[in-house]
């Protein structure tokens, strides 16, 4: 792959994880966030599982940043152990995803297009 595919790409996942921490923010609640406004409900609001249980919901978001955000760097120095790391995190954010979404729609396809990629990843040389 050429470097400049392997940094874009890495960079991609990077700022997916950080967008994980938008979501830390607004449900522990640090700060309001216009667009995600705080709430105590997941699964479309079905879901109310309170200050306690968004908190950690909450909590889970910046684990998955960390975890992006390494695998990231893995990824973009060609470690041996980007894929299981990066498949983990991509699959705990679309857990995330789909418990709230509501708010963080667009998040599940790029967690599926991480997973698509990750799963082709040794056919494609990468």
């Amino acid at each position: 792959m050429p470097l400049i595919v392997r940094y874009i790409a890495a960079f991609i996942v990077f700022m997916h994880g950080l967008v994980h921490l938008l979501y830390f923010v607004s449900y522990w609640p640090l700060a309001e966030i216009e667009d995600i406004p705080y709430k105590t409900t997941l699964f479309f609001d079905r879901w109310d599982v309170g200050s306690a249980g968004i908190r950690l919901f909450a909590f889970l978001n910046p684990v998955v940043t960390v975890g992006f955000v390494i695998a990231a760097i893995a990824f973009a120095v060609d470690t041996d152990w980007w894929r299981p790391l990066m498949a983990i995190t991509a699959v705990v954010s679309l857990v995330l995803n789909i418990l709230d979404f509501k708010m963080a729609y667009g998040g599940p396809i790029v967690n599926i297009i991480i997973l698509v990629l990750i799963w082709f990843a040794p056919r494609l040389g990468w």
